[in-house]
């Protein structure tokens, strides 16, 4: 192999591990966004969670006021 030859497959391993590093930090990177996204997505899950009990809370009084309203009616 020339001397030519070995100095562009050594700058052609150095290139590769250059795009390696940088492919690794984007990795990195993506990960902690999705970490991110799946905290929100767990927060907005309780959120909703949270209001479907307020609302089924307020269903069963909303029946109970119609119940007593409709127990005063009642001759």
């Amino acid at each position: 192999m020339t001397e030519d030859k070995k100095w562009s497959v050594i700058e052609s391993i150095k290139d590769m591990a250059q795009a390696l590093v940088q492919a690794k930090r984007e990795l990195k990177d993506g990960v902690e966004l999705a970490d991110e996204a799946a905290s929100y997505a767990r927060s907005a899950s309780d959120r909703v969670f949270q209001l479907v009990e307020s609302v089924g809370e307020a269903e069963r009084k909303l029946r109970q006021l119609m119940d007593l309203l409709d127990d005063e009616v009642r001759p």
